[in-house]
C-alpha cells in the first residue's frame, strides 16, 4: 500500500497506542476497517457512532486517494480529529498524530484488569518453573 499524501509504502508497524500501516516520511497512519474497529478493544471509541457520525456529515471530497486503491477519500471530521475515509472499503487515513488524538479523547478499557491479567500469568509461569524445579 502507498500513502495517500506522498505515495511512499507503508509498514505495518505499531504507532500512537495502535497498529497500522505508517508513513514514515509523512508520519500518517492507514487504517483499514477491522483496525479502525478494533479501536474499541483499547479504548471506549465506539465504531457504531462513529460510522453514524460519519454519515451525518456532509461529504466533502478529499485530495488524497485511498491506501486501498478505491477511490478518493472523504473528509470528515470526529470529535475533533481530522479523518479521510474511504466510503468503499471503510479504510481511513489518520494525519500524523491524529490516532493519538482520537485514543486520548476516551478513557483506555480495564487498565487495571489487564495489570491483574499480566500479573497472574506472570504468576502461573512462575509457579510452572518452581513446580517442575522439584517436581
Amino acid at each position: 500500500m502507498k500513502c495517500p499524501s506522498d505515495g511512499s509504502l507503508l509498514a505495518f508497524r505499531q504507532t500512537e497506542g495502535h497498529s497500522g500501516y505508517n508513513c514514515m516520511k509523512c508520519r500518517g497512519i492507514w487504517l483499514p476497517e477491522k483496525y479502525v474497529k478494533s479501536l474499541e478493544f483499547s479504548s471506549g471509541f465506539s465504531y457504531e457512532k462513529y460510522l453514524l457520525s460519519l454519515a451525518r456529515t456532509q461529504v466533502r471530497a478529499s485530495a488524497l486517494v485511498c491506501a486501498a486503491g478505491c477511490g478518493l477519500l472523504h473528509l470528515s471530521e470526529y470529535e475533533g480529529v481530522v479523518v479521510e475515509w474511504c466510503p468503499t472499503c471503510h479504510g481511513a487515513w489518520f494525519h500524523a498524530g491524529s490516532v493519538a488524538a482520537l485514543l486520548a479523547r476516551h478513557r483506555r478499557r480495564n487498565d487495571g484488569a489487564a495489570k491483574s491479567i499480566a500479573g497472574h500469568v506472570a504468576f502461573d509461569i512462575l509457579a510452572g518453573v518452581v513446580l517442575a524445579l522439584f517436581h
